[in-house]
């Protein structure tokens, strides 16, 4: 296998430049996304509050009631695991025992879902533009979108529950402490201590699982493919109601919608859905372009794993790291 030019194994690459990174790491995953993830969880519960009126039970506002369900789990599990890793408590046991079988998994199950979530309304927007007489709103279950996105998002995800244990190491340092802090004599009357930590299992350290699914599909199904559709999708619906207002007034509001009413009600929720998809692409920009530069040394990431050994990239994509999870929780 042939190395990538600069690839390092288990070497620390930062140098004089450690600090630059964990500055990065404490006020990006500690500092900002403490204050924005409990903003975010706050505005999205006003917002579930707000689109579970009566009057707000149509289609569109179901998917944006359901986005607000996948923006609220990220954030709580996202923003716990990355404030706790900014602020150096991830060796606290709440975090170790947590972290393999609750925090990662539902960290990706709520990215996974509020990316596919985003691409349902992007979806329902275009069948309500493009084709509203066709497929008129009262045709248009909120449950068809939404049950294949949590199917869809927890399925994908199954293999994060396998990835990582918890160990119980046998803690001969208790011991020592015990001995000079209450001047215990006979270590044999002391308490046995043991002290979980996180351990990779053997799927996480497989290389075709690595390079596969960690790498390739993860970046096909999470990154590139979700952006062409909401891009080709959100141009389509630009271009038709761009073309179909060339037509006479009143004959684009029978046409298209019946009504100017309900060609207001359509526009007014493109205008929202536009809002979602750029933020959506500028916040998640980071994420993708890490995708693609893991996709790019996979070579290099494969062969530090073969050799038991960490691959150790430089210090911009660490700090690029840090940034992007401060992004992805800000997005929601």
């Amino acid at each position: 296998m042939v190395m990538t030019p600069g690839a390092e194994c288990g070497v620390d690459p930062l140098g004089g430049d450690e600090k630059l990174v964990e500055e990065f790491k404490y006020y990006c995953e500690g500092i900002l996304v403490s204050i924005v993830g409990c903003i975010g969880v706050l505005g999205n519960v006003t917002s579930l509050f707000v689109l579970s009126r009566p009057k707000l039970r149509d289609c569109f506002h179901n998917l944006l009631f359901a986005l607000a369900c996948f923006d609220t789990i990220y954030i709580i599990f996202g923003g716990i695991n990355y404030s706790m890793m900014g602020f150096e408590q991830q060796n606290t046991r709440f975090y170790t025992l947590t972290f393999p079988y609750l925090i990662y998994p539902f960290l990706n199950i709520g990215l996974s879902g509020t990316i596919f979530m985003t691409v349902a309304i992007s979806i329902e927007r275009f069948l309500g533009v493009c084709y509203p007489l066709h497929l008129p709103p009262h045709k248009r279950k909120s449950w068809f979108y939404i049950l294949p996105v949590v199917l869809l998002s927890i399925c994908i995800n199954i293999p994060k529950f396998m990835e990582a244990r918890v160990n119980w190491i046998d803690d001969e340092s208790h011991i020592q402490v015990l001995i000079d802090e209450y001047n215990y004599t006979a270590v044999n009357y002391l308490p046995a201590q043991w002290t979980p930590s996180i351990r990779p299992t053997a799927l996480r350290t497989n290389s075709a699982y690595i390079k596969y699914y960690i790498v390739y599909f993860r970046l096909f199904f999470l990154a590139v493919l979700p952006l062409l559709i909401m891009i080709v999708l959100n141009i389509r619906i630009a271009a038709d109601i761009k073309s179909a207002k060339v037509l006479p007034p009143q004959e684009f509001k029978v046409q298209r919608f019946g009504s100017k009413r309900k060609m207001n009600k359509e526009v007014n929720f493109c205008l929202v859905l536009l809002c979602i998809v750029v933020t959506f692409m500028l916040c998640h920009s980071p994420r993708t372009f890490l995708d693609i530069w893991e996709f790019s040394n996979i070579e290099s990431i494969v062969h530090c794993n073969e050799q038991k050994s960490k691959y150790l990239p430089k210090k911009w994509l660490l700090c690029l790291l840090h940034v992007s999870h401060f992004c992805g929780v800000l997005n929601n």
